[in-house]
């Protein structure tokens, strides 16, 4: 059971061939900006009490159902 939160998040192509996701700077309801940088959410339950990078997570996007990929770490401020 527990909870359910979702973080602003950017996936991206790393030269490794990979997808990463980067939770955001910027978590707060009331920021809009992250928003424009996000496109997917990073879906954190209860149980997750840290979010190691490199860990497996899921995450929804507007690329359809959710997936399960690997967290970076957090994301380059621009």
């Amino acid at each position: 059971a527990g909870w359910l939160h979702y973080l602003k998040a950017s996936v991206r192509l790393h030269a490794d061939g990979r997808l990463w996701v980067h939770p955001l700077p910027g978590q707060e309801s009331f920021r809009i900006a992250p928003l424009t940088r996000a496109n997917a959410w990073i879906a954190v339950t209860g149980s997750d009490e840290t979010l190691a990078q490199g860990a497996r997570v899921t995450v929804h996007g507007a690329f359809g159902d959710a997936m399960t990929i690997d967290h970076a770490g957090a994301a380059d401020e621009d």
